[in-house]
């Protein structure tokens, strides 16, 4: 892979000012040499700093897609911490001992995954409030709460009257 030796300014690790002199000693002040100084030097440098900045971008891009697989890891492994530990705890009823080693350990709760929906659904409104539902036919619709789990025929004619 070639180094382009003036890349863009935005892409340039090396700073205006110090690119500026470079591209001096480039031009007007080619035939210049100080002691340890000159145009080749200049660039040479240069040329190493992109250098270093490149593997830095690659390093960095690396270090991204390792952090995402650990963290994806850590997240397949507490998913099947979670469910270890529910069924232990099913396994453990018969002894109390186990059953109260199990009862210490706290998990934290995984990642909360994203519902399942309809992709041909709207988003929701931007101003965070429930579209109004459309009514329902007379005596179709959901009893009224009664605050009964199961509600039987009399209770959802009294709930609907009300």
């Amino acid at each position: 892979m070639t180094t382009n030796p003036n890349p863009p300014a935005k892409d340039n690790p090396v700073p205006a000012p110090v690119q500026t002199l470079v591209d001096l000693f480039a031009a007007e002040l080619v035939t210049v040499s100080f002691p340890d100084v000159n145009r080749d030097v200049l660039e040479q440098h240069a040329g190493r700093v992109r250098t270093c900045h490149d593997a830095v971008v690659r390093l960095e891009t690396d270090l991204a897609a390792a952090r995402t697989a650990l963290a994806e890891a850590q997240d397949a492994l507490l998913g099947k911490a979670q469910r270890a530990l529910a069924y232990a705890r099913v396994f453990s009823e018969d002894n109390a001992e186990l059953a109260a080693r199990l009862d210490a350990i706290s998990l934290p709760r995984g990642p909360r995954r994203a519902a399942r929906s309809d992709p041909s659904a709207p988003p929701p409104p931007a101003d965070g409030k429930a579209e109004k539902e459309t009514p329902t036919r007379k005596g179709r619709g959901r009893p009224k709460a009664s605050g009964l789990l199961f509600v039987d025929n009399e209770s959802r004619a009294e709930a609907q009257e009300a």
